[in-house]
């Protein structure tokens, strides 16, 4: 993978409900951007994100892993979470690192507690909205984005309208466009909108001009004069709406058919790990003055852990993200949680289990390093001579607690071992 700099790196958390769709989506998005030759399944246990053994017993998401991927010259390093309730810290986990989010809603089901919950938690977030499982019977893609747009307001901006033939999708219509297209294999062709469908696209026109005219004060006057927005006014206002978190673009397809224009979107709404909207504060280790930064490659280096792994064959892996200048290999770098000095011996991109050996990371990026002596999530690495701490990961208060007891002196070792491990 080529060495990407903060002004061309994304990265995303993908939340819904459980049973949404969000692992499968992510593996056609892997697919389509060439990083496997086939779609992995959950029920046979061959994704890339669901690889823990718990995970492919359940088939269903128990930690947050990461898919990095290439797309119009971007990285994207996509978060899938959980949608387990239980599992809610690696949620805010993946919220704490992310810029964007997308939340995937099932197309057959009134808005449910994990679609709230996701909207709720990524409410700094710059989103999209994916309606997935069109192809199921019970679709209804024109009541799910009435109950959006009742639920979240004039911001809901949907940018298409699918055309069925019977319960299959084969092509949409751009409305922000106003053009058809029709899926041809992995691509599509221009398709020219059927007159008996202008009485479902006109109404979904008007919910995306109305959220255009929200954006921007001089669009809104356009509106009101029921002037007709041109192509270049509804882009540009689609992306500002979705980088300053008024506006929320509605796509939709299936688990493998629509991923094009998702991906697409991704690298035409949401903001760069580089752009300004995405400063964040830190602590002045030795002034204990709070500043703002950007994610800054000029500055020394520095980065934040944010989740930690103990792998059963390689051992302790840190993912964080890389806050400010380059992380290189064989670089030392002061942990000022603990005041204790970690070597940079090895330096990875994670992909699902795969660990790929890199020489150096920007601002903005995600990487993993194994093995750290002292270090553990919540901490910040930095140099000596630019020593800052990153705000904390809030983890949510358990409502419960549960208790286990050891049966015999072995297995009490065994238990202590393991959480020792953590």
């Amino acid at each position: 993978m080529n060495l990407y700099h903060s002004n061309n790196i994304g990265n995303v958390a993908v939340l819904g409900h459980l049973g949404s769709g969000k692992t499968s989506i992510i593996e056609a998005m892997a697919k389509r951007a060439g990083i496997s030759q086939q779609i992995g399944t959950i029920s046979q246990g061959t994704t890339i994100s669901d690889y823990d053994v718990e995970e492919i017993k359940r088939q269903s998401s128990i930690n947050l892993s990461l898919i990095p991927l290439e797309w119009d010259h971007c990285k994207i390093n996509l978060l899938d979470t959980p949608g387990n309730f239980d599992y809610v810290g690696e949620v805010e986990a993946a919220l704490h690192v992310a810029e964007s989010a997308v939340i995937v809603v099932p197309s057959y089901k009134d808005i449910s507690i994990g679609t709230k919950q996701a909207m709720f938690r990524a409410k700094d977030k710059a989103k999209i909205i994916y309606i997935n499982g069109l192809d199921n019977p019970d679709a209804n893609y024109k009541e799910k984005l009435n109950q959006l747009k009742k639920a979240y307001g004039k911001g809901i901006a949907p940018i298409q309208v699918p055309i069925m033939d019977h319960d299959k999708m084969i092509g949409y219509i751009n409305v922000a466009k106003m053009e058809g297209r029709i899926f041809k294999g992995e691509h599509t062709e221009p398709f020219p909108i059927p007159e008996d469908m202008m009485d479902e696209v006109m109404p979904v026109k008007e919910m995306i001009d109305e959220a255009v005219a929200n954006t921007n004060d001089d669009l809104l006057e356009k509106f009101l004069n029921e002037e007709t927005f041109t192509k270049e006014e509804i882009s540009w206002a689609l992306r500002q709406g979705v980088m300053n978190q008024t506006l929320i673009p509605v796509l939709c397809g299936t688990s493998n058919i629509g991923i094009q224009i998702l991906l697409n979107s991704m690298v035409a709404f949401f903001p760069a790990a580089g752009d300004t909207c995405n400063s964040i504060i830190v602590e002045n280790i030795d002034t204990h003055e709070e500043d703002i930064i950007g994610f800054n490659e000029s500055l020394p280096p520095s980065l934040f852990i944010f989740k930690t792994i103990v792998d059963p064959f390689v051992g302790r892996e840190s993912l964080f993200k890389v806050c400010t200048g380059h992380i290189q290999t064989g670089m030392s770098l002061l942990n000022v949680n603990k005041n204790e000095v970690e070597k940079v011996n090895k330096l990875y991109i994670k992909r699902g289990k795969e660990l790929i050996e890199v020489d150096e990371l920007c601002a903005g990026d995600i990487g993993c390093m194994t093995k750290l002596s002292h270090s553990s999530t919540n901490d910040t690495l930095c140099t000596l001579d630019y020593r800052m701490k990153y705000q904390s990961i809030h983890f949510s208060k358990p409502y419960y607690g549960k208790a286990i007891q050891p049966i015999g002196k072995a297995n009490e070792e065994k238990i202590a071992s393991g959480i020792t491990r953590y």
